[in-house]
């Protein structure tokens, strides 16, 4: 077994052992970014004054294996996170993850009644995305706030309606009132015709019986 290893160290013997070694390296290079990251969430989660390094201004960008980590720190103060992580091919890719500081955009005109998280790189005179991450909130607020939108809505439509019907009321009595008002203007004019007629026959018989 020795003889193997040397052999694999000075890049002979059995390819068993020259497979072994660049896995374990790969390995052990995963397992170094692990604790990086683990080091610098600790650092970016630590409170103002404690034994870290104070939270920076912008919102920090956390891979999917700390979610849950952040959901637990989240929930103990009282505060919102996302609820799910988003996995492409073999990477995890990060979130936008609001633990203090936490700032609500405005509602996507593609998505009524859901709001998005972001961070301090959004611009909002723009509106570009400018970081590049941004998480639905959880579902079951998001629901929640669907059907809230959703019976604003249906209130919405009920005034309507009720405001579409009075209009039609207000026509049709303007409509009556101007029936009323022309059937009175013709008989008035009917009227004057026929006092002119009365009144030119009346001349006529007294000029022949004068």
């Amino acid at each position: 077994m020795q003889q193997q290893i040397e052999a694999a160290e000075s890049g002979g013997g059995s390819p068993f052992w020259g497979n072994i070694v660049p896995s374990a390296e790969k390995k052990l290079k995963k397992n170094n970014k692990k604790v990086q990251n683990r080091r610098k969430f600790a650092a970016l989660t630590d409170e103002p004054g404690g034994s870290g390094t104070e939270r920076p201004r912008e919102h920090p960008f956390i891979c999917g294996e700390f979610l849950n980590q952040v959901q637990n720190i989240a929930k103990e103060r009282g505060e919102k996170c996302p609820s799910k992580n988003f996995i492409n091919s073999q990477e995890i890719l990060p979130l936008v993850v609001l633990l203090l500081q936490s700032e609500w955009l405005v509602r996507d005109s593609q998505n009524p009644g859901k709001e998005v998280f972001g961070c301090g790189r959004y611009n909002r005179e723009t509106k570009t995305r400018a970081c590049g991450f941004f998480v639905w909130d959880d579902e079951e607020q998001t629901n929640h706030e669907d059907a809230h939108h959703e019976d604003v809505l249906i209130a919405e439509n009920r005034q309507l309606k009720l405001r579409i019907m009075d209009l039609e009321k207000m026509n049709a009595l303007l409509w009556a009132n101007l029936e009323k008002k022309n059937f009175e203007w013709r008989l008035k004019k009917i009227s004057r015709k026929i006092s002119n007629e009365n009144e030119r026959s009346y001349m006529d018989f007294y000029w022949l019986s004068a």
